[in-house]
């Protein structure tokens, strides 16, 4: 089918995933979101630690969390390079919120008002939020 395009996520320890049946792919840039179709132009994009949607051939959604990296458009092929890249399906949901719980719980208590451990409590905030955004 002229309509499909390869999709392949690698972080530095392992191949991801690579699919050669993909419709469409969705993901965040550092200047804004991009949606890829086939014969889509050439492009290059910095990634946002955020959701990244792809649908196969069989019209089915599929998402992954993608931690910042690279994406690379060309000849229908895309290619992302991603610190960490973790399926939908495989984030234990109850373990992330009682992180959020702890993370939460850590930057109210009055023992830890030091600007750094508040300000690591909200990075640790915002990436559990992004995790689970789905």
């Amino acid at each position: 089918m002229a309509n499909l395009m390869q999709l392949e996520i690698v972080t530095p320890d392992k191949y991801f995933i690579k699919r050669d049946d993909v419709v469409y792919a969705g993901f965040e840039a550092l200047d804004g979101g991009f949606g890829v179709f086939a014969n889509h132009m050439p492009a290059i994009a910095a990634l946002k630690d955020a959701p990244f949607k792809y649908r196969d051939s069989n019209n089915e959604e599929h998402f992954i969390y993608l931690s910042g990296g690279f994406a690379e458009i060309v000849k229908n092929k895309i290619t992302i390079l991603s610190i960490l890249a973790e399926a939908a399906e495989d984030i234990d949901l109850e373990r992330a919120h009682a992180a959020l719980e702890r993370a939460e719980s850590r930057m109210s208590s009055r023992q830890n008002q030091n600007r750094g451990t508040f300000h690591g409590c909200q990075n640790e905030i915002s990436l559990i939020l992004k995790r689970t955004s789905y």
